[in-house]
């Protein structure tokens, strides 16, 4: 799903080294991602990981091009290079209001 749905403008996060969901920020052509969509996006990152219950956690962020599935990985295993790490903070997701 996540090579046919990320395009090369668009921001993957994942927990680092920690099994959890892979979050696709999704931006226009040409855009910067703001700095507060990125950490929640990060803090989305390490909510829905098993480090949920951490106070902060280290999350990957990388460009779509620079994901690549290994040979015989497993599904959703990916590996990536030119990553960059931001820190998720699991509380914030579940401190958010619900409407």
């Amino acid at each position: 799903l996540l090579w046919r749905s990320a395009q090369p403008w668009d921001i993957w996060l994942h927990a680092q080294e920690i099994p959890g969901s892979h979050v696709l920020l999704r931006l226009s052509p040409q855009t910067v991602p703001d700095r507060l969509d990125l950490q929640h996006a990060a803090n989305l990152a390490a909510y829905y990981s098993r480090a949920r219950l951490s106070d902060r956690v280290p999350v990957v962020w990388v460009k779509p091009q620079h994901l690549f599935k290994p040979k015989g990985a497993k599904p959703g295993m990916v590996a990536y290079r030119h990553e960059e790490i931001l820190w998720g903070e699991p509380a914030a997701v579940r401190a958010e209001p619900l409407c």
